[in-house]
């Protein structure tokens, strides 16, 4: 496949309707065709942890999911948000409901240093790290998300549009070897790169992305080999994943901000409805990501209990 040098600017530039500049830190809403734009204040992604566009807790990025999908069941409008982490194991809960998978996943966290959650939407374990960049859309049960299948498709629909930024194709299908392998595998040359997720509530739900941009998908995919040959569970094959940087160059800070906010434009453009996005802090307001601290301790304190950390199995923290 030829294609053209890949342009940063041109990346961050979004189809829009007006010719009002996107920035992933304002918040904006669509209307019957008409935008209103509010600059915020600098984006606060340089100065984690903080509820800036770039996150460096997931617990706070599934928390804010929760607190905006009661939000949004009480009429309030659809918002979209995109992070990153620090190097975490985010667990499907099939890989930690036996005690072979909380033993094997303690042994990974202490090997790579690296943070441990369990996730409350479906799917197996996905390894994340800050060249990982993470989108959650949360929205009322109707329209694009008003069933599985459906927000699946158009969440499918947005990621295309995302690629074609980059000069890339994407096909979607269950790419064998992949970790957290699903119908909805994003795959770019036969090597996955992103996947989809999903939670619902009564009124709202959430599909969630995680899109490998910096780095190599190999990487992360013998991390997640080495849960799995301790835990036992699907065999994954580290050359059937991939990272955008492996096709364009997005290996720095300043290329994983022109991705995020790619990612994000594109499932902005992609809507006529009111769309509330940009940081948690322009979403939930002044003191929306404070109030978010009794979800975060509760996920967290889910995710130890389910990992065996400080319970019954003695496990040693972290």
């Amino acid at each position: 496949m030829n294609v053209g040098p890949f342009d940063r600017e041109a990346a961050i530039r979004p189809k829009m309707r007006t010719d009002l500049r996107f920035f992933p830190w304002e918040s904006k809403c669509y209307n019957s065709g008409m935008m209103v734009a509010k600059p915020m204040e600098e984006p606060q992604d340089r100065r984690p942890p903080g509820p800036g566009l770039l996150l460096s807790d997931a617990a706070l990025a599934f928390a804010a999911e929760r607190r905006l999908a009661e939000r949004i069941a009480g009429g309030g409008p659809t918002a979209v948000f995109v992070w990153t982490a620090p190097p975490t194991f985010v667990f499907g809960a099939q890989d930690v409901k036996e005690t072979a998978g909380r033993r094997a996943a303690r042994q990974v966290l202490a090997e790579y240093r690296a943070a441990g959650l369990v996730r409350p939407s479906g799917g197996r374990l996905v390894p994340i790290d800050p060249g990982v960049v993470n989108l959650a859309w949360i929205g009322p049960t109707r329209g694009p998300l008003a069933t599985i299948e459906g927000a699946f498709r158009w969440a499918a629909e947005r990621l295309q549009d995302f690629f074609r930024r980059f000069g890339l194709s994407v096909a979607f299908g269950e790419v064998e070897g992949a970790f957290c392998p699903g119908r909805y595998d994003g795959a770019v040359f036969g090597k996955k790169i992103v996947g989809l997720a999903q939670r619902r509530w009564r009124g709202a739900a959430a599909v969630e992305a995680f899109v490998l941009v910096a780095g190599t998908g190999a990487e992360r995919a013998e991390r997640a080999a080495a849960f799995y040959r301790l835990a036992g569970g699907p065999v994954v094959r580290p050359e059937r994943m991939g990272a955008l940087a492996e096709w364009r160059d997005l290996k720095d800070e300043v290329g994983i901000r022109a991705a995020a906010a790619a990612l994000l434009s594109a499932f902005v453009a992609g809507t006529d409805e009111c769309v509330r996005a940009g940081t948690l802090s322009a979403v939930l307001g002044p003191d929306g990501v404070s109030a978010l601290h009794p979800f975060v301790r509760a996920l967290v304190a889910e995710s130890r209990a389910r990992l065996g950390l400080g319970g019954a199995e003695g496990g040693a923290g972290g």
